[in-house]
């Protein structure tokens, strides 16, 4: 077969689609932005077995291909799906639609996220959460979009009356978009004893053994020790992202640690689309045996990729997930940062209509034994299952 020099990602109407298109071999990648015509040349090695994966910046569904079921012919035209916002790209939103309507007045949510400001931020009741840095420096941040999947809710109708606070625990750095495990404890200190959260969502993590000899000479032992404290004083949960290790599915702390809320990442038949990002996770999963059986009226799969092991506690949807960016546009994204913040604001739910007027109330793991359903998948990869329980 003939290899193809030009690739056109274009509509049904023959629009070109602003793209990035990534070239995928066993041995080298490169990602390419597309033309004002829609188009990228094909890199010298590409070959028939290079993988080619398409992801529009617009509202189109993204598509991934091999070069070998592409025609026999120089130029390629790649018609792309529209996405219809409310029936697709929000299903992850969809599965919970037993607790959305909750109203949470009594519900406050803490976020200690990368946002590239060095701030604290409360957010008034029922305004957009502003995970976002300064004017000069990037605006959608990791901590915008996790803020984004709280706004979602509550533009759902879900999470009405709750307070948010955004604590920033990336490095004082702007160009560097990584988390200060330092900073991550003191935002649970201060989310807890300032803001007297009920919930903490923390979407980024670090390995334990990395950090060692970092804090305390080289007694990361004497760090662990110190932030699980902190955390076992919390009255409400610290629910933190697993991590997406796609080598040996390590836990990352402190979604690792027992006092928290380690949180894994799940699809679900009822979103795949056949040649779409989760069409191919759901193949992988199918080929590892990774889902379980119908439940609700779906299969739910495990995210390859995802962390998993005995630390995980639940699990929450972590592909797939379109959010809005800044200038209005869908941008999908996927890692269990996007599952933490669906299992936090549905435990936010959950704990809102027993919590009632009670200011001391106290959460604890247990709930998770209520609130959650078994999807059918082994213990290390769903935790107690995903809190589909009002």
């Amino acid at each position: 077969m003939s290899i193809p020099k030009r690739i056109f990602c274009h509509d049904e109407f023959d629009r070109p689609v602003p793209s990035t298109v990534l070239f995928e071999t066993r041995d080298r990648s490169i990602s390419v932005e597309t033309a004002e015509d829609g188009s990228v040349q094909c890199p010298w090695f590409c070959d028939k077995d290079t993988f080619v994966s398409i992801s529009p910046k617009r509202s189109y569904w993204s598509t991934a291909l091999l070069v070998s079921s592409m025609p026999n012919s120089d130029d390629i035209a790649i018609n792309l799906e529209p996405l219809d916002f409310y029936t697709h790209a929000l299903w992850w939103l969809r599965i919970f639609e037993d607790v959305i309507g909750t109203d949470c007045s009594n519900i406050r949510i803490g976020i200690a996220d990368l946002g590239f400001s060095a701030t604290s931020a409360i957010c008034k009741k029922d305004e957009p959460i502003r995970g976002s840095g300064t004017p000069d420096s990037p605006l959608e941040s990791h901590g915008y979009f996790v803020s984004q999947v709280f706004n979602t809710w509550r533009e759902a109708g879900a999470l009405l009356g709750a307070d948010f606070q955004f604590f920033d625990v990336g490095l004082p750095f702007p160009a560097v978009e990584e988390i200060d495990p330092q900073a991550v404890m003191f935002a649970v200190i201060s989310l807890r004893d300032d803001f007297d959260a009920d919930l903490i969502n923390i979407s980024s993590g670090y390995d334990l053994d990395e950090f060692a000899g970092t804090v305390f000479e080289d007694d990361s032992r004497e760090w662990s020790r110190l932030f699980q404290y902190e955390i076992s004083q919390c009255r409400g949960l610290v629910v933190a992202a697993a991590g997406n290790d796609t080598r040996s599915g390590k836990v990352l702390a402190p979604a690792a640690f027992d006092e928290a809320v380690g949180v894994t990442g799940v699809g679900a038949t009822s979103a795949v689309i056949e040649g779409t990002s989760l069409d191919i996770v759901y193949r992988t999963a199918r080929i590892r045996q990774d889902y379980g059986p119908e439940i609700l009226g779906q299969q739910f799969f495990h995210v390859d990729g995802a962390s998993y092991g005995e630390e995980i506690d639940a699990a929450g949807p972590s592909v797939g997930i379109w959010l809005r960016c800044a200038d209005g546009l869908l941008k999908e994204l996927s890692g269990t940062s996007f599952a933490a913040p669906n299992v936090t604001a549905a435990l936010a739910c959950a704990i809102s209509s027993r919590k009632g007027n009670n200011r001391n109330y106290v959460v604890s793991k247990d709930i998770l034994s209520e609130v959650c359903v078994d999807v059918g998948l082994i213990k290390t990869k769903q935790g107690d299952g995903i809190p589909l329980k009002p």
